[in-house]
């Protein structure tokens, strides 16, 4: 995982310590760039989404062809996310690499207003997979641990309570609106999760669960596709 000297440098403020020299020159000049990372994340038109393309490509572990960088991105730390072939972040998506490496996999589509924020462990999402309007993926959290503090961003690491694990969504899953799914979750081949759901625990192969948190109530069939 590429080295995140951002998330050091907060944490030496939180810890009452001042900026290196190193730590002060690289947030100076990521100061400056930030007037040009606004306007080209808000590009409209060709031009827009060819410049976005180029940049991403630049920046990132890799991107693979003809994918979509929609308008109002915020990406972070974008050297810990790799992206594969014909895959479409819509408008207005986060992805938080700040804390963990994002793997998404070919011809996925993640919709506007979504989040997708990893922990250590990193998040993975395979071919095929589809995130609806406002899901929220976390590979950390907050969590109520004996002795520890769950005050937010403003305690240093060491006293915070937090829950970290991998999460991966298989090939061809499928997110329904505004759901949410929390840390050490496997989403299982072609499961279907339904709109404003919370899911806490693994989710079975071609399954179909809703609710808060998420239960199986039933099964899709297996898809019988040609590989794109």
């Amino acid at each position: 995982m590429k080295r995140n000297y951002q998330k050091e440098a907060f944490e030496r403020m939180l810890e009452g310590k001042g900026f290196t020299a190193s730590q002060l020159l690289r947030l100076s000049v990521d100061a400056l760039k930030e007037p040009f990372l606004t306007i080209l994340s808000h590009l409209n038109g060709p031009a827009g989404f060819a410049l976005r393309r180029m940049y991403y490509k630049s920046v990132m572990k890799s991107v693979g062809k003809n994918c979509i960088f929609d308008v109002g991105l915020k990406i972070l730390n974008p050297g810990n996310i790799s992206i594969g072939e014909y895959t479409w972040i819509d408008r207005y998506a986060a992805l938080y690499g700040t804390f963990g490496e994002i793997k998404i996999g070919k011809r996925i589509h993640i919709s506007p207003n979504c989040i997708i924020s990893p922990g250590e462990m990193g998040l993975e999402l395979e071919d095929y997979v589809g995130l609806s309007t406002g899901c929220h993926v976390y590979g950390h959290t907050q969590a109520p641990v004996k002795n520890m503090r769950m005050s937010g961003p403003m305690v240093p690491e060491r006293y915070k309570a937090v829950k970290e694990g991998k999460v991966r969504m298989l090939r061809d899953s499928f997110l329904g609106t505004y759901t949410v799914v929390l840390p050490g979750v496997t989403i299982g081949e072609g499961a279907v999760v339904g709109a404003h759901s919370i899911v806490t625990k693994d989710i079975p192969d071609w399954s179909i669960a809703v609710g808060c948190p998420a239960q199986v109530v039933g099964k899709r069939d297996k898809l019988d596709l040609p590989e794109l």
